[in-house]
């Protein structure tokens, strides 16, 4: 995880993890990072901190020669979607919810 702090005061945080994962069709393990969570205190928002705060975790995900960084959010989430849709990213996959 990483934290940001102003004045003595946490005002975001990332947390992520690493994970292996196998590709069936060419039988290739990918090495990534995921991101879990990114929040910063609401009067802190559209400062810049939560870039930077995925900036250090695609820094740390390159020196450790990973080939991507995931992230993960839920659908209804419009402001963290709006902030990984400022990103260069793709989309890989969605996952959907049936009540039973």
């Amino acid at each position: 995880a990483f934290v940001c702090y102003k004045n003595d005061v946490m005002v975001g945080f990332v947390v992520y993890e690493v994970a292996t994962d196998s590709n069936h069709r060419s039988l290739i393990n990918r090495y990534y990072y995921t991101v879990r969570d990114i929040y910063v205190l609401e009067e802190y928002r559209r400062c810049g901190i939560a870039t930077r705060l995925f900036r250090e975790v695609r820094r740390i995900a390159d020196k450790a020669h990973a080939q991507v960084v995931r992230f993960r959010t839920w659908g209804f989430d419009e402001e963290t979607l709006g902030f990984v849709n400022s990103l260069n990213k793709k989309n890989l996959y969605s996952v959907y919810e049936v009540d039973v």
